[in-house]
């Protein structure tokens, strides 16, 4: 019996630095005979189909799906990281996103079965949405090992009562004990942004080891 194609759903959070690293690797799967279903959500549409019918263009097996966010289209104008972008994608993506890939779990013709969903770590949710349906995910992360770090954390910070931010600029020691030597450090409340409710998820749960 020939060895089904494998299938993976690539989930980007539909922000910079997100789309370019996800589109890459999936054009590196697809190389390998993967079969691409790339999602994306209605907030970067335009740009995200755009720049995966490039990468497509000329390649079999590479498709395009399209979730709804909850956004209107006043919020579209804000930045990428806008917060109310944040919360739309955590709180309102992963109905549609079950949906799609329970549709897609079991293949239909010219598109085989899902095997793997693979979003980027701002939509971990899509981690517990294959988890439910028994399908094997894993996270791509397309920043830097320094910012990596600092998002498994953000946990650790909430309960350390650094988040969310509060006060004016003052010296902070951070103190990894698990990951090193202590640092010293600033924090400075007035350039950065409220994030109180920001969704961590699963994602930010990991460790140093």
């Amino acid at each position: 019996m020939a060895t089904p194609q494998p299938h993976a759903v690539v989930v980007p959070y539909p922000g910079s630095g997100n789309i370019n690293p996800a589109l890459q690797l999936a054009q590196l799967l697809r190389r390998h005979s993967v079969f691409i279903t790339f999602v994306v959500t209605e907030h970067n549409l335009r740009r995200a189909e755009a720049a995966a019918e490039v990468a497509a263009r000329g390649r079999e097996g590479f498709r395009v799906e399209t979730i709804p966010d909850g956004l209107v289209d006043a919020d579209r104008d804000e930045q990428d990281y806008d917060l109310d972008l944040s919360k739309a994608t955590t709180q309102r993506c992963a109905a549609p996103l079950r949906e799609l890939v329970a549709r897609l779990r079991g293949g239909a013709p010219g598109v085989p079965p899902v095997t793997s969903v693979l979003p980027t770590s701002l939509m971990s949710f899509a981690l517990e949405v294959a988890r439910e349906l028994g399908v094997p995910s894993m996270v791509l992360w397309g920043g830097s090992a320094a910012a990596l770090m600092g998002h498994t954390r953000l946990r650790e910070l909430k309960e350390r009562g650094y988040l969310p931010l509060k006060g004016s600029k003052h010296e902070i020691l951070w103190g990894w004990a698990r990951c090193g030597s202590s640092t010293r450090g600033y924090r400075v409340t007035g350039a950065a942004p409220e994030i109180k409710g920001y969704g961590m998820g699963r994602f930010s749960q990991g460790h140093c080891d």
